[in-house]
């Protein structure tokens, strides 16, 4: 801080009302700061030698972008009134009915505040568990449902996704997308299907597996100017191949990285009045499971937990809520395939509620079918 900002705040009147002066006085000089340092960095990046990375480039450009529009001389401080004030209107749109749904059934009812923004909602397994697939149903609702939705595949591609989406809105499974005799009449089906979404406009698919969260801090302003809604979920499909979570650097190891990622998207998700949906892979360890007999599949350290998740800490940590995936049967068809019983089990999909800040933990149950990616409530029969 230089001499004369030591000056521009003792000259404001002395008196407690005057403490946001101060504050308003401190981080406007900030805000300066901070785009004098970002635009250097852009300068640094931009006279490189060799050819100019656009995709750093262009996430520095949109730092400097969020600099400029942070609003440092806000105000800060909130007496009882204003903060009653925030909270009854809170209240009255409860009174209204008003929840911010996950497209999901099961969810709405189990998770209090649903997919509310400002906040930050994590789906976890092992690989074979229907991660992808789950998400998929999620977002195929939100669809259905009209939620502004953005969803953006770092893993799987653009096609692989349509596969999977067209398989499950038309009923059909996958196979018979790539059988050439049946594809002609199919082709006018997916034809009709793609008339019909056509008039969503409140759905995006982002297909890039080299992102950032300042990049997709930009994309939710894009969407933002394009919907003209103020609200959306953003369903991420993995969130820790992001550049953020993969690069090391000042002598950080991979726990501080995650932190840091995480505090990052927790920032974004509050000032862009959005809600995240990470999807994250359970340790190796959980990967390594193994059975002998179906009723270990009964036994309860099958079950997720939280501490299952890669670098769990920082992630539960600023998740509001954490939902651990878990499938019987993909541990059966693996390893008991020649059994009998194998041809009777159905296959469900647990979702066990690990996390959520308001309310209990609750397990819900999916009925998984796979041959056209669909994932349903299930009820047990009586």
């Amino acid at each position: 801080v230089t001499l004369d900002v030591v000056k521009q705040v003792f000259s404001v009147s002395t008196g407690a009302e005057k403490l946001d002066d101060i504050v308003r006085t401190l981080l406007k000089q900030k805000r300066k700061m901070d785009i004098i340092e970002k635009l250097n960095d852009v300068l640094r990046t931009a006279n490189a030698k060799g050819e100019v990375d656009l995709v750093d480039l262009s996430a520095k450009l949109y730092e400097v972008e969020e600099v400029l529009s942070d609003a440092y001389d806000k105000q800060i401080l909130q007496d009882f009134d204003e903060w009653f004030t925030k909270y009854m209107e809170d209240i009255d749109q409860r009174c209204q009915g008003k929840k911010y749904s996950y497209g999901d059934v099961l969810l709405d009812q189990s998770l209090i505040k649903g997919a509310y923004p400002g906040a930050i909602t994590t789906i976890a397994g092992s690989t074979g568990q229907g991660k992808s697939a789950y998400a998929l149903n999620l977002v195929n609702q939100m669809i259905n449902l009209n939620i502004p939705c953005i969803y953006i595949s770092l893993e799987m591609s653009g096609i692989d996704t349509m596969d999977r989406l067209i398989s499950m809105r038309l009923e059909i499974p996958t196979e018979g997308l790539y059988d050439v005799e049946a594809l002609p009449s199919i082709r006018q089906k997916i034809e009709a299907e793609r008339k019909k979404l056509a008039n969503n406009k409140l759905f995006y698919f982002v297909e890039d597996p080299s992102m950032s969260l300042s990049q997709i801090s930009a994309l939710i302003k894009e969407f933002k100017q394009r919907t003209h809604s103020d609200y959306v979920i953003v369903l991420i499909d993995l969130v820790t191949q992001l550049q953020d979570f993969t690069k090391l650097s000042g002598g950080m190891n991979l726990a501080n990285t995650y932190e840091m990622a995480m505090n990052k998207q927790n920032v974004i998700a509050k000032a862009q009045n959005c809600h995240f949906i990470d999807i994250v892979q359970f340790n190796r360890e959980a990967d390594n499971i193994r059975i002998s007999t179906f009723e270990d599949l009964s036994d309860p350290a099958l079950r997720p937990m939280l501490n299952n998740i890669k670098n769990a800490q920082a992630i539960a940590e600023r998740s509001r809520a954490v939902l651990g995936l878990f499938r019987p049967k993909y541990y059966a068809d693996r390893y008991l395939a020649d059994s009998e019983q194998l041809d009777y089990m159905e296959d469900i999909l647990e979702v066990q509620v690990l996390k959520q800040s308001n309310g209990s933990t609750p397990k819900l149950k999916y009925l998984f079918e796979g041959e056209i990616f669909r994932i349903s409530p299930y009820q047990e029969a009586e």
